[in-house]
């Protein structure tokens, strides 16, 4: 093989020229530039569809899911149609002073025991919770008389009443809960503009709720009857409402400003009555029971509050 010789030298302070490579690394250095960015790509593309597709068994995946919505078609619109719904929804019931309970020859559980109640201004629910807005939040639905999503969900528990706000609350960023005892009384009779009524809105329970007289063994759609001195729907009849109290048939811990029953029970509150009971017993606005909160009924539901600000 010949060997070449360089003639050209450079001389000893003359600056030396670079020395010229092949072109071949440009595209080298290209190609590789191009897999390392279809890489990323893929690597985006993947955690992107992570996170439309997380698992339901984790409640942050949940929340995500409820806030985001993005991915929802027609027929199945996103919660926020449904929160937006329910916001509108609350009303709200000026503060005021009232006497619980009604010493009649029938009081059941307590309720003869009359006293002097005060509390705070809140938000109540025009409706009882129904099964429409219970599916969107927790996509699912226990009711038994489930042909129609504007029907009152029930079978469900105290607790599965605490699990639903828990997570409605995470999507809006609200503070809904139940309401006490004595807000719900207030509220059934009227709040500030009560015109004494046994029932909630009239001394006709036909007027004002499903009961078994005229329910037909089953619930009914909220908001056909008609609604109390604020607005309210539902209130007497159709299905019994958790409140957040123990429930204590002696009344305890219900007096003064803002009572929340007492400190301890094996029952929590229902208030209002069902579609399965006589209209002699149940649906008065004073008319008390109580229940295991684990235990879950095809007449019991719930009905929203929220503190006001």
């Amino acid at each position: 093989m010949d060997t070449i010789i360089n003639t050209n030298k450079p001389q000893a302070n003359e600056p030396r020229e670079p020395e010229k490579k092949p072109k071949t690394w440009l595209w080298v250095t290209f190609a590789a530039l191009l897999a390392a960015a279809g890489a990323t790509a893929l690597v985006l593309l993947t955690l992107n569809g992570q996170s439309k597709h997380k698992s339901s068994d984790d409640d942050e995946d949940d929340e995500t899911e409820l806030l985001d919505g993005s991915d929802w078609g027609e027929d199945n619109p996103p919660i926020q149609s449904a929160i937006d719904e329910l916001a509108d929804n609350m009303v709200r019931v000026e503060g005021g002073t009232y006497i619980m309970g009604n010493d009649v020859a029938e009081a059941c559980n307590g309720e003869s025991y009359e006293h002097e109640v005060s509390v705070s201004s809140f938000y109540v629910s025009r409706y009882p919770v129904t099964q429409r807005l219970w599916e969107e939040v927790m996509d699912n639905n226990p009711s038994q008389f489930d042909d129609d999503p504007n029907k009152p969900v029930e079978n469900v528990s105290w607790k599965d009443a605490q699990n639903f706000i828990r997570k409605l609350n995470r999507a809006t960023g609200e503070n809904y809960r139940l309401l006490t005892e004595a807000e719900w009384e207030f509220a059934a009779r009227g709040g500030n503009r009560s015109r004494g009524y046994l029932y909630a809105g009239s001394n006709d329970l036909d007027e004002v709720g499903w009961y078994k007289g005229n329910a037909d063994a089953q619930t009914h759609s909220v908001g056909l009857k008609k609604a109390n001195e604020l607005g309210l729907y539902d209130m007497s009849g159709n299905v019994w409402e958790w409140c957040q109290d123990y429930f204590d048939a002696s009344y305890g811990g219900s007096e003064g400003l803002d009572p929340t029953g007492p400190a301890t029970s094996d029952e929590r509150v229902l208030r209002g009555g069902s579609w399965l009971l006589d209209d002699n017993w149940g649906h008065r606005v004073s008319c008390r029971c109580g229940e295991d909160p684990e235990g879950a009924s095809n007449r019991v539901g719930f009905r929203l509050g929220k503190s006001a600000e």
